[in-house]
């Protein structure tokens, strides 16, 4: 059975506060961490058990810190006496002249399946993708809620 944990550190992204510089360009970056573990347990586990994963922002409002990309491509390889394995990758948020949607919520998935390298007998079962989100804070005030202030005059 594989269980997959997913979350973002902060919750919430303030663009105000940028405290990663990307590395082609220096620029400083309102960034935050993606936190990911997959387990495995079951009868008949196989001494490692590679998996093929991929993460990726919903929305191209985020890319990652040290490839500039919308999504990462990699491997995991779970040992079987430790029975989980976790990864870490810091995600940015690109420059508000660059995006217009300020106020949907920005989502993040993790996907993976079994490595080719697996042996034919390893069965894959349980959660195989799971999405989390965080938003952009904005000055909406203490509730985060935004509500326009449009107002309408006119002569005849």
């Amino acid at each position: 059975m594989a269980k997959t944990q997913l979350s973002l550190y902060p919750d919430f992204l303030n663009p105000d506060v940028k405290e990663c510089e990307r590395t082609t360009t220096n620029e400083p970056v309102a960034c935050f961490t993606v936190m990911m573990c997959i387990s495995v347990s079951g009868h008949s586990i196989p001494e490692e058990i590679v998996l093929d994963a991929i993460t990726q922002p919903m929305a191209r409002r985020a890319l990652f810190l040290h490839t500039n990309l919308p999504r990462e491509y990699f491997q995991l390889t779970i040992q079987r006496d430790v029975g989980v394995v976790c990864r870490n990758q810091t995600a940015y948020l690109r420059h508000e002249s660059e995006f217009k949607d300020k106020l949907s919520p920005i989502f993040i998935s993790l996907n993976y399946s079994l490595s080719n390298s697996n042996s034919q007998e390893t069965i894959l079962h349980g959660q195989r993708a799971v999405v989390t989100q965080t938003r952009i804070i904005l000055d909406c005030g203490e509730d985060n809620v935004c509500v326009p202030d449009l107002r309408l005059t006119s002569e005849a």
